[in-house]
């Protein structure tokens, strides 16, 4: 079963409904199934324009040049991504 789920990503995957837009659209941009085509494949810098980090970056909730000196929150902190809501394990709650 769990195979199958792998083969038809993501046309029969069933996403959750905390999963917003801008999230589902990062994920799958960074899963593409050529290497060459995913998100970040090219340069970081690709990864860290895209529209999913926009609002943070925009309110200084991320500060990429200080990424490797902060220590990550714990695990299952809140996050709004340009007015979604959703979980994540590393960064600043908004």
């Amino acid at each position: 079963m769990t195979f199958q789920q792998i083969l038809s990503f993501p046309r029969d995957y069933q996403w959750p409904t905390t999963v917003g837009v801008l999230s589902k659209k990062f994920l799958l941009n960074l899963l593409k199934q050529n290497p060459s085509e995913r998100l970040g494949s090219r340069h970081f810098n690709d990864l860290k324009s895209d529209e999913f980090f926009k609002g943070a970056m925009e309110d200084g909730t991320i500060e990429w040049t200080k990424m490797y000196t902060i220590d990550p929150p714990p695990q299952g902190e809140s996050f709004k991504a340009k007015g979604e809501r959703c979980n994540r394990v590393y960064g600043k709650a908004l």
